[in-house]
C-alpha cells in the first residue's frame, strides 16, 4: 500500500506538469537550428546543405533538480539524378527528456521528416514537408521516491496521493507538417527573409497515464526571419515567432547579428560570429555561435526576468555541415535540317535565259593590320570586383572601352570571359557571382558595339586562385574577370 502511494504521489505530479507538454518540447530550445525539423518539417529542404547537429539543454528547475534536453538533428537534401535539380530533402531527428537527478521521468522521441522544395524565383524557394514522429513517456518506477513533488515549474513540499495509474509508460505516433518561403541570393550567407508555418500533433493522440484518454492538443507556430540591414561582413536578422496550442498563445522576439572574419591560420579559416537575444514570456536569451564552413559551436544562457517558471538555462551545441552545389544543365544543340525543295522540270513552262557579260572588276584582297603589343595587352585585362559584387566600377569601365574599340578594330578576333572570384562564399554562391561578373563585362561590351556571338562566357568561381584568400589583399585579386583574346 504504502508502494502505491509513493508510486501516486510522484506521478500525479510528474504528470500535471507533463500532460499537456507530452510532445518534444522543441520550442523550449533557445537555439532554434538544431532542432528546427521538429518545429517544422519543411526546414530539411529549404537550404541546399547537409548537417548533423548535436544540442543539449538543462533546465534547472531548483534545490538541486534540472530538466534535461539531449537532440540530435541529422539533414541531407535531394537532387535529381544529374544534381542540376534541388528537389527537397529528408530528416532524423532524437530528442529525449528527462527530469530529476535520476531521470525518474523520461520522453523519447524519435521523427523522420521528408521535405519538397519548389522554386518559385531564381532566389526564392517554397518548401512543404511532414514528420513522422514516435514517442515513449514512461516513468521509471525503480527510481520513484515520495521526497519532492514537481508542480508549476517548481518543487514543492513532500506529498502523497492515492491517485490511480494504469500504466507507468505510453507509446503513442505524432504528426506534424509545415512549409517554408525562403529567398537568398546564391552570393550571400543570409536569407532576405524567411517565412514559415507549421502544425503539431495533427493526429491529436492520446498521451494519458490515467484510464481517461487525454488527446494532446494540435499545436501551431508561425515564424519570420527578416534581414534588416546588411553589408559586404555583417547582417542583422530581427525575427518574431508566434505560438498557439489550446488557447494559449506565445511570443518570442528578437535578433541576430552576424559578421564575418577574415582566415587567422590554416585551421581557423574564413568564418562569422554571431550574437543573438531573445524576449519570450518573461525570459531573456541570448547565444553566441561560432560559425565556419564545415562546422559551428553554439552557447545560450537563459535568465527568468519574473517569478514564475525555472530560473536558468543554457544550451552546448556542434554541427557539421556540407554545402552543395548545383550543376549546370548541359544545353542541347539543335540541328535545323534543310527541307528538300523540288526541282522545277524542264519539261513544265520552258524559259529562255540571256546571260550577258560583263567585266567584273577584281579588287586585290587587302590585310587587317596585326595586334600591337599594346592592343594585345589591352585584351588580356583583368577587371575587379568589391566583395560579393558585380558591379562594374569607374576605372573597369574605362579599361573595357578600350577593350571595345581594339576588338572593332579588328573584327575577326574572339574574346573568352573568366569570372572568378575568392574563397570568402559558399561554392554554389561562388559559382553564380563569377557569372554574374562574366556577364556584366559582355553587356558592357555588348553596348559599345561588340557583336555577342565573339564573346564566350565562363564560370571558374574561386576555382583558379591567383593568390593567397588568407589575406584581403590576396582576395582582392581573385576577385576578377579575365579576359582571353582568342587569335
Amino acid at each position: 500500500m504504502a508502494r502505491l502511494l509513493s508510486i501516486g504521489g510522484v506521478l500525479l505530479c510528474v504528470c500535471f506538469f507533463f500532460l499537456k507538454k507530452a510532445h518534444a518540447q522543441a520550442e523550449l530550445f533557445t537555439l532554434q537550428k538544431p532542432v528546427s525539423s521538429w518545429i517544422n518539417p519543411a526546414s530539411v529542404g529549404s537550404e541546399l546543405k547537409g548537417a548533423a547537429h548535436l544540442l543539449y539543454r538543462q533546465q534547472y528547475i531548483g534545490d538541486g533538480y534540472s530538466l534535461r534536453l539531449p537532440s540530435f538533428q541529422f539533414q541531407y537534401p535531394i537532387f535529381s539524378q544529374d544534381q542540376t535539380r534541388h528537389w527537397g530533402g529528408v530528416g532524423l531527428a532524437f530528442m529525449q527528456e528527462q527530469l530529476g537527478n535520476t531521470s525518474i521521468y523520461k520522453n523519447t522521441g524519435i521523427a523522420l521528416s521528408l521535405a519538397y522544395a519548389m522554386p518559385l524565383s531564381e532566389e526564392t524557394k517554397l518548401s512543404f514537408g511532414m514528420q513522422a514522429a514516435y514517442f515513449l513517456r514512461r516513468i521509471e518506477e525503480g527510481k520513484i521516491t515520495t521526497e519532492y513533488q514537481y508542480l508549476n515549474g517548481v518543487l514543492g513540499e513532500p506529498s502523497l496521493s492515492g491517485e490511480d495509474f494504469s500504466r507507468l509508460q505510453v507509446r503513442y505516433p505524432s504528426i506534424q507538417s509545415g512549409l517554408i518561403i525562403r529567398r537568398q541570393r546564391a552570393q550571400e550567407k543570409t536569407p532576405l527573409f524567411e517565412f514559415g508555418v507549421s502544425a503539431l500533433a495533427l493526429n491529436q493522440p492520446n498521451v494519458s497515464f490515467y484510464k481517461e484518454p487525454f488527446l494532446l492538443p494540435s499545436r501551431l507556430f508561425v515564424s519570420l526571419n527578416v534581414r534588416g540591414w546588411s553589408n559586404r561582413t555583417a547582417a542583422l536578422m530581427p525575427s518574431i515567432r508566434w505560438t498557439y496550442q489550446a488557447g494559449n498563445q506565445q511570443w518570442r522576439v528578437g535578433a541576430e547579428y552576424y559578421h564575418d572574419f577574415p582566415a587567422l591560420n590554416p585551421a581557423f579559416t574564413e568564418g562569422a560570429m554571431s550574437i543573438a537575444a531573445w524576449w519570450q514570456g518573461s525570459y531573456l536569451m541570448g547565444s553566441l555561435s561560432l560559425r565556419q564552413a564545415e562546422y559551428q559551436i553554439s552557447f545560450s544562457y537563459d535568465v527568468n526576468m519574473g517569478k514564475k517558471g525555472y530560473p536558468t538555462a543554457f544550451e552546448l551545441g556542434v554541427a557539421w555541415t556540407k554545402p552543395f552545389e548545383l550543376k549546370k544543365k548541359k544545353q542541347r544543340r539543335h540541328l535545323s535540317v534543310a527541307r528538300r525543295q523540288p526541282v522545277p522540270s524542264h519539261e513544265e513552262n520552258p524559259k529562255v535565259i540571256v546571260f550577258t557579260r560583263e567585266p567584273v572588276e577584281v579588287k586585290p584582297h587587302k590585310e587587317r593590320p596585326a595586334l600591337t603589343e599594346a592592343e594585345k595587352d589591352i585584351l588580356r585585362s583583368n577587371i575587379y570586383f568589391e566583395q560579393g559584387s558585380s558591379q562594374l566600377s569607374d576605372s573597369a569601365k574605362k579599361q573595357l572601352i578600350q577593350v571595345a574599340e581594339v576588338l572593332q578594330a579588328h573584327p575577326e578576333i574572339l574574346l573568352k570571359i573568366e569570372g572568378h572570384t575568392c574563397s570568402f562564399r559558399e561554392e554554389m554562391g561562388n559559382e553564380k557571382l563569377s557569372m554574374e561578373r562574366a556577364y556584366a563585362v559582355r553587356t558592357f561590351l555588348k553596348a559599345h558595339g561588340v557583336e555577342e556571338k565573339r564573346m564566350i562566357v565562363d564560370a571558374m568561381a574561386d576555382r583558379k586562385p591567383v593568390a593567397t584568400n588568407d589575406t584581403e589583399a590576396g582576395r582582392h585579386l581573385n576577385r576578377r574577370v579575365v579576359l582571353v583574346p582568342l587569335l
